[in-house]
């Protein structure tokens, strides 16, 4: 059985996971998963809501606010050893 796309948007606006589904058709990025791109695209849409909440989180946990400045490093970090 065949997913089917959820009717999230109204099909004449265009959504930044419909523009996103886009460009991983475009780039046939989805044959790596062997996974739809509308499902591709809700999930990253989703990664980035998720990766938005704990840096805001983080942020008011350490009693800054988003947007603070800084302080930049003294020094460069170290290399990366190994393979990613």
């Amino acid at each position: 059985m065949e997913p089917t796309r959820p009717p999230v948007h109204p099909p004449d606006r265009p959504t930044f996971e419909r523009e996103l589904e886009t460009l991983i058709n475009k780039y046939t990025l989805e044959q790596g998963s062997n996974t739809p791109d509308f499902i591709l695209a809700l999930f990253l849409g989703r990664c980035l809501q998720a990766w938005n909440e704990a840096t805001t989180t983080r942020e008011r946990w350490y009693g800054r606010a988003m947007g603070d400045p800084q302080p930049l490093p003294s020094e460069p970090p170290p290399p990366i050893k190994g393979k990613l």
